[in-house]
This record gives C-alpha cells, sequence and structure tokens, in this order.
C-alpha cells in the first residue's frame, strides 16, 4: 500500500499541480486548445472543460489523484446546478494556493443580493460569450427565439448534410403506427384533427373484446386511435380489412418497448384526458362506455412515433411536468434522472427538435455536449436570474481573483446559480482536501 505525504507536508506539491491544471483551463478558457479526436482535430472552448480534464494524462500516481479530485468537483457541482462545473474547478485551484477564512462567506452572501432577473438581451449575451462557434450560437438563438421559454429540447442525429432546427407543437411519444398494419393497408402516417383516442395497458388478443367499439365507429366513421401494447394478428387483419373498404377508421398504435417507454401510455393518457384502461387490473374493452371516450385536437401516428395536441389538458401536463423536476432535482442517480428528464421531453407541448448532421461525424457528439451545456445556461438564467461581475473590490482574493479571470475571457454576466454553486462546490472540496492527512495512491502491496 501506497501513501502520499501528509497535506499539511507537501502544500507546496499540491500548489504546484493547482498550478498545473490551472494552466491548462486558463488558454482552455480563450479558445486555444486542440485535441485530436478520432480522426478529427477540434478546438475546445470554456464550455469544454469536462473534455478537457478527462483527456489530460497524468504524469505521476498524485496527478491522476489530483485530476480525479477534478473531476469529481466538476460533477459535484454539476449535480447542484447545471453548467457550473467550470466555476468549481476555478474556485478549487484558487483554493489551494490560499488561505481561506469566515469572510468568504459573508461576501458571498452580499455579492447574491445583486442577483436579477435575467432579460432576453441577457440570454443572448450568456450564448455569445459561451457558444464556441457561430453555429451553435445560431441554434441557441432559435431555441429561444422559436420555441420559447416553455419548450423542451430535443437532440438526435440525422444523415442530412447540414443540422436543423424543428418546432414541434404537441407531445410526443413512443408509440407507433402498427407494423402489420401499416404493411397491409400501404400507409405509414395518419395525421387528423378531432379524433377519438383509447388508451390501454395490455395486449388486444380477439376482435370481440372490442367488437362493440367497431360497431360503434363502423357507424359513425370517425377515426379513433386505439393505443395499447400490442394486436394479434386477427385484430389487425379486422381493422386493415375494413380500413381499406372505407368502412372504419380504428387505427392501431402499439407501444414501443424500452427504457423511454415506460410510463408513455400514463403520460398520453394526460394529455388526452382519458382513463387508462388496464387489462392487466382486470379491465375489460367489453364494458368499455363508449360515452367516456375522448376526443383530443389533434393526432398524428407514424412508424417512429405519435404525436397529440390537445391544448384543453395543458395545465394537467404543466402540473406533472413540475413534480417531474422536482423529482430530479431529489434524485442522484444519473440512470433515473435522465429517464425523468426525456419523459418531461416527451410530454412538453412544444419542444425543439435539433437534428445533428452525422457528415460531422467525430464533432457530433462534442456539439451535442455543447448545447446541452448552453441549454442548461440558458435554463438556469431563466429560474434563477444572472449576476453581473463587475469589478467589485473584495477583500476576498478568491471572488477578486475568479471574476478577474472570467471578465479577460470576455464574460461578464453568468447564470447567478451557476456561479455561487460552482464557488460553494470548489470551496468546500478544496476544504476537504486541505484537511486530509493522508490519501491512497495505490491500492497493492506492491
Amino acid at each position: 500500500m501506497k501513501w502520499t505525504m501528509p497535506v499539511r507536508a507537501s502544500g507546496s506539491f499540491n500548489k504546484s499541480l493547482a498550478k498545473q491544471f490551472y494552466n491548462l483551463i486558463d488558454p482552455l478558457a480563450d479558445n486555444l486548445i486542440s485535441i485530436s479526436y478520432g480522426k478529427s482535430i477540434i478546438n475546445l472552448g470554456y464550455i469544454d472543460a469536462l473534455r478537457l480534464l478527462y483527456e489530460h494524462q497524468p504524469s505521476n500516481d498524485m496527478s491522476r489523484v489530483f485530476k480525479n479530485i477534478l473531476l469529481k468537483t466538476f460533477s459535484d457541482s454539476e449535480r447542484k446546478s447545471a453548467g457550473s462545473g467550470i466555476i468549481a474547478v476555478l474556485s478549487f485551484l484558487k483554493c489551494i494556493e490560499v488561505e481561506l477564512n469566515d469572510e468568504l462567506e459573508i461576501e458571498l452572501k452580499k455579492f447574491s443580493y445583486q442577483t436579477q432577473r435575467g432579460t432576453l438581451k441577457d440570454l443572448h449575451d450568456i450564448i455569445d460569450q459561451f457558444a464556441p462557434d457561430e453555429n451553435l450560437k445560431q441554434i441557441c438563438n432559435k431555441i429561444i427565439e422559436d420555441g420559447g421559454f416553455s419548450a423542451s429540447c430535443d437532440i438526435e442525429t440525422s444523415q442530412g448534410l447540414e443540422d436543423t432546427l424543428e418546432i414541434i407543437d404537441a407531445s410526443r411519444f413512443n408509440v407507433r403506427l402498427d407494423l402489420n398494419f401499416s404493411s397491409a393497408t400501404k400507409i405509414n402516417k395518419v395525421k387528423t384533427s378531432y379524433p377519438d383516442i383509447i388508451v390501454a395497458d395490455g395486449i388486444i388478443e380477439e376482435v370481440s373484446e372490442i367488437h362493440h367499439i367497431l360497431e360503434h365507429y363502423s357507424k359513425t366513421k370517425k377515426y379513433c386511435f386505439l393505443i395499447c401494447r400490442g394486436f394479434s394478428n386477427d385484430v389487425i387483419n379486422t381493422l386493415s380489412t375494413n380500413y381499406l373498404r372505407g368502412s372504419l377508421r380504428v387505427i392501431p398504435g402499439s407501444l414501443m418497448h424500452n427504457l423511454d417507454s415506460i410510463n408513455s401510455l400514463k403520460d398520453i393518457c394526460v394529455i388526452s384526458g382519458s382513463d387508462l384502461l388496464s387489462t392487466l387490473k382486470g379491465d375489460r374493452f367489453s364494458t368499455l362506455d363508449i360515452k367516456s371516450i375522448t376526443q383530443v385536437e389533434n393526432i398524428k401516428l407514424d412508424l417512429e412515433c405519435i404525436e397529440i395536441k390537445n391544448e384543453a389538458m395543458y395545465h394537467g401536463v404543466i402540473s406533472l411536468i413540475k413534480n417531474l423536476r422536482k423529482q430530479i432535482e431529489n434524485e442522484h442517480v444519473s440512470d433515473k434522472k435522465e429517464i425523468l428528464e426525456k419523459r418531461i421531453s416527451q410530454l412538453s407541448p412544444r419542444k425543439v427538435k435539433i437534428s445533428l448532421s452525422n457528415h460531422k461525424k467525430d464533432q457530433v457528439g462534442i456539439s451535442k455536449d455543447r448545447i446541452k451545456m448552453l441549454v442548461s445556461l440558458i435554463n438556469s438564467s431563466c429560474q434563477f436570474g444572472i449576476i453581473e461581475l463587475k469589478e467589485n473590490k473584495f477583500s476576498s482574493f478568491l471572488l477578486n481573483d475568479t471574476i478577474e479571470f472570467l471578465n479577460q475571457k470576455g464574460i461578464y454576466k453568468i447564470p447567478a446559480k451557476c456561479f455561487f454553486d460552482g464557488l460553494q462546490t470548489g470551496i468546500t472540496n478544496a476544504k476537504m482536501l486541505n484537511s486530509t492527512s493522508q490519501m491512497v495512491l495505490i491500492d497493492s502491496d506492491s
């Protein structure tokens, strides 16, 4: 087992490491660092700090441990406030070099009183400060201007030659037009206004189960979307044959089975205002009251997803989204947070769909990371306001030096929560390292 020297005996070594990593981040914020990624050379900027830390190759065991502490500091801060990681790392590196005192906490609190509500101009200024290239600036400005403050954001890749941005004014779920129905009818998409919708948590095995439903829609010739986990061949044959004859417009939608669709049927009920018919709990289609079937404003169902627009139920959707966001704040498992975030994205009645061209190959991944970071900064500014980083003369070296550093990089305003959470996390983790007497470098007997 190999150990470090007690920290107080090796404080100069810690300071040397802090300076080494600071010298990495300093030119990063000036867009002066590039990395080779795949077959490409990619220029990095301020918001790429996490990628730079990951790519850094430590020269010895202590440098490796120090790097891991920086990565922990970054992730600790991001859990509190997305977009705050780089501030936490800067704060941590500065705190290693100086003695901390109680006045810092008082000054931070006083400075926080200068937080202001962010304006539209502030959001554009923040994008201009942090976006490393014009393409990302244009995308983020469009998110604000076209998407609005209530929109969610989806990022995916496409085979297109250019990056595109599309506004979707509907909730979107992992349900697709039944493949066998599509094959039999030769249609790939159904879009209509004011259709009925039935949502069931189960599989429809027999035509007799839905006989009275089919009879009703055979008379009315009205569109009805029948959404469930799946259908037997007999049911699909009946629906497709009658659809082709023009005697029935009941459209089957099948739930796609993956992690993202766990709550899709429940959420479709929220946006549609319908009750969930659960065959797993003993509910039967034969007892379904035709008068209880609900109607929605607009539905589009294709081979990829279902989109539902129904403004009458937006109040319920917004309420559910607020509850899901509270769950995200209290959730510490990243996989569960991601599932909740995707659920919000599906539910949101207005979303921005960004398609990044796969033709950019190695740069697609880093573009996704950058857009997510910029959207986080926008969200934080809207929720918690911004703080202007003026050259105030504080007694705290840390506060003065951090503001001076950011000003030198052309950053004069920042989301307030990102700034203060980042500083606080860096301070906390620096104190932890300074109070550590020994640290395991290699967990072995060699």
